[in-house]
């Protein structure tokens, strides 16, 4: 389980404490927000692996070891670092969580609003990040759902089903 990894797993946590102290000495607002968000989604992460693990399957093969990368650099660098990457990148994983926790679940009402501040703020985003932004709210779902669609396992079950009508009518 990729969050579970013991490396990872630390990594996320240094991470989040880290992002949680600079945010709390910045005085560039923008940048405080996008640190306190930071925290928070890696907390959420932290809080919850082996889930995030099952529920985040596309971002990980995707861009998983890209975000472990981008961590590394900012707990050793530290606020000299470019934060767009790893916040595009959290968001990607906030809404594929959000999108596969279940059809009798939702994020929790500080998750949506993380969500929501992302989403408002897209205005005062880098094109870099709004397009990521734009990606991983509409286009993203469709990716997560046509990757399920075409696994063997769905295929088989869909001509199994198909082979069973053929039968019944015969």
């Amino acid at each position: 389980m990729f969050f579970e990894k013991s490396d990872n797993f630390e990594l996320i946590n240094r991470a989040a404490s880290k992002a949680e102290t600079i945010a709390s000495t910045v005085d560039d607002k923008n940048l405080e927000q996008q640190l306190k968000i930071i925290a928070q989604i890696l907390t959420y992460i932290k809080n919850n692996p082996k889930e995030w693990s099952l529920k985040c399957e596309f971002n990980i093969e995707n861009i998983g070891e890209d975000l472990i990368s981008e961590l590394s650099k900012f707990c050793l660098k530290g606020d000299s670092i470019e934060l767009d990457d790893i916040y595009w990148m959290l968001y990607r994983f906030l809404c594929e969580y959000d999108f596969l926790i279940g059809s009798e679940k939702q994020l929790n009402s500080e998750a949506r609003s993380i969500r929501k501040k992302i989403e408002d703020d897209i205005g005062n985003l880098s094109e870099k990040i709004r397009s990521q932004i734009i990606y991983a709210a509409y286009m993203m779902p469709a990716s997560i759902t046509k990757e399920i669609m075409n696994d063997t396992g769905i295929i088989s079950l869909r001509d199994f089903k198909k082979n069973s009508r053929k039968r019944r009518r015969a």
